[in-house]
């Protein structure tokens, strides 16, 4: 039953920006990563990343021309990523460059996906019912199962190796459920009656080190990366969380600190038809005196009713998890540390030579996530959400600034945050 599935069951465990994340640390266990070509692997970066890809004004963001579509939970961005696949009749496959903390690759839990075919190119509802399956950690292997997608390209945190694997998705009638296999190498799993649907994800995780350091990737490896991207049309999903080191991120969510207190939100915390954004709207609103220290999100809600009048006005344009994330943010005893100016930088450096070999190959469509119910703080949002619109102004134009009516779509339950107060103006 998919509305029995809790935020917190599909939390992904946070990457240190120092060490590499291995695959099988991921909610699904899975055996060590097989490396495709020990050969091809071995040698070391001759990729200075500095030859521009062509000279002349940048491209038009987005091949399909359409917006950046912006969400909360990165579990959102499927329904984008059907949309406009169903918009322009393409069926996949297409890679996706996946800027990210996480790698986004558990295996799916909705049985009911086994039998997808691509009739979801003509049907709504069946896009619909596709897209609502998905969470924050999975949504990419559904991708691949509906034929939408068979490369990832990640690039996370840290330092480490390029690696390279190919991810095969199956479903067991026996056991009614999606398992994976590591192709490549032998594992204990016995795959019994598998459907004869395989959807096979060439995976390459790329740490973020390697863009810049000669000495870790070598010139042949970046080619092919670059080739892939080339080739066909892709999808540039990035997550802020990328910019997030851990001593930054944030606490649990306000609705998660207050153990069996809170009822279940719902599969994505953003979604606002949700009877508890209702209870929680509710208290916000209410002038009552009396107030339990132990209800459900009761820190976040004790401070929401502490600000003063005006600053809860500048909060209105806010869904009501988003304010609740602001006013949880605000009860901590101690102000978390917001994100480091100069390892942001660092990060944007290698991103941005990366990106400039792609300016003639603008991607078909672009997502970004904000993940801020866990991992981006949302006061860091604003700041993180303008240096990517303005990254990718750099490369391909758009999307605009706000003021001049920036190109920009919000997934249901996002709001535009460039208004959000600095937080410092809270505590003045």
């Amino acid at each position: 039953d998919m509305s029995e599935n809790a935020i917190c069951s599909r939390r992904r465990p946070r990457l240190s920006s120092t060490a590499p994340m291995a695959l099988s640390s991921r909610r699904s266990p899975r055996p060590h990563r097989w490396v495709a070509s020990a050969a091809v692997w071995a040698c070391r970066l001759a990729t200075g990343l500095s030859a521009s890809a062509g000279g002349g004004p940048a491209s038009p963001l987005g091949t399909w021309g359409r917006c950046v579509y912006v969400a909360n939970d990165h579990g959102q961005v499927l329904k984008e990523w059907l949309a406009a696949a169903a918009e322009h009749q393409f069926a996949g496959p297409m890679s996706v460059l996946h800027i990210d903390a996480h790698g986004d690759l558990n295996v799916p839990e909705h049985s009911a996906l086994h039998d997808l075919h691509r009739g979801w190119l003509w049907n709504a509802t069946q896009r619909q019912a596709i897209a609502d399956s998905a969470d924050l950690a999975n949504f990419q292997q559904i991708a691949a199962w509906a034929g939408l997608v068979d490369r990832v390209i990640w690039i996370r945190q840290g330092w480490g190796p390029v690696e390279y694997s190919t991810l095969a998705l199956e479903y067991d009638r026996t056991r009614g459920a999606f398992i994976e296999r590591l192709e490549g190498i032998d594992t204990d799993t016995e795959v019994v009656d598998v459907a004869p649907q395989t959807a096979r994800l060439h995976m390459h995780e790329v740490p973020e080190a390697n863009l810049l350091d000669s000495s870790r990737m070598c010139s042949d490896q970046s080619e092919e990366l670059l080739m892939h991207l080339r080739a066909r049309p892709y999808i540039l999903d990035i997550d802020l969380d990328f910019f997030v080191q851990d001593e930054a991120a944030p606490d649990r969510p306000p609705w998660l600190t207050s153990g069996l207190d809170c009822p279940r939100p719902g599969r994505r915390w953003p979604e606002l038809d949700c009877p508890l954004w209702e209870e929680m709207e509710a208290e916000m609103m209410s002038t009552s005196v009396l107030f339990s220290d132990t209800g459900c999100a009761s820190a976040a809600l004790r401070a929401w009713r502490q600000l003063p009048a005006e600053q809860k006005a500048r909060l209105q344009g806010l869904h009501v998890p988003e304010r609740l994330l602001v006013a949880g943010q605000l009860s901590t005893m101690k102000r978390p540390r917001r994100v480091d100016a100069v390892h942001m930088q660092r990060q944007l450096t290698r991103l941005d030579v990366f990106l400039e070999q792609l300016r003639s190959s603008p991607p078909a469509l672009v997502t970004v996530a904000r993940s801020a119910d866990a991992f981006t703080g949302i006061f860091d949002v604003p700041t993180l959400e303008s240096t990517v619109f303005e990254l990718l102004r750099k490369h391909w134009g758009g999307p605009e600034t706000p003021s001049s009516g920036h190109c920009a779509e919000y997934a249901p339950g996002t709001a535009a945050l460039e208004s959000l107060p600095l937080e410092e103006h809270f505590y003045a």
